[in-house]
């Protein structure tokens, strides 16, 4: 399998998506600034916003 990219494609406040491409696909996952783990991981990239948008 090839080497994973990451990129952030949004913010909202302290909750940035990461854009992960995979060999097995591409997932949006949920991190809270300065935290190395994932929070939640989706499919869509709207879940994930959503999911962002309503953490507070």
């Amino acid at each position: 399998m090839g080497k994973e990219k990451q990129e952030q494609v949004y913010t909202h406040g302290m909750w940035p998506v990461i854009k992960r491409t995979t060999g097995y696909g591409v997932y949006y996952s949920v991190v809270r600034w300065g935290s190395p783990f994932f929070e939640h991981t989706f499919k869509s990239l709207a879940d994930a916003i959503s999911y962002c948008d309503n953490m507070r």
